[in-house]
């Protein structure tokens, strides 16, 4: 990908990083990256930590606080 944010996004750590910078911990992004992990085993290529911080934007644009 070509975005800083998603890029730098290669471990779970980068993945917690950029999580608490969007202002959500915890549960909510557990079960994010919980199921992001799942989708990846099924497709080999796809990044987990960029798939779960995506759908946490998704999320966040969903639900602004």
């Amino acid at each position: 990908m070509n975005n800083p944010y998603t890029d730098a996004i290669q471990s779970e750590e980068g993945y917690r990083q950029q999580a608490e910078h969007l202002g959500v911990t915890g549960e909510h992004a557990d079960r994010l990256l919980r199921r992001a992990l799942a989708d990846a085993r099924e497709a080999p290529d796809t990044n987990p930590y960029e798939l779960a911080y995506l759908q946490l934007v998704a999320d966040m644009n969903q639900n602004p606080k």
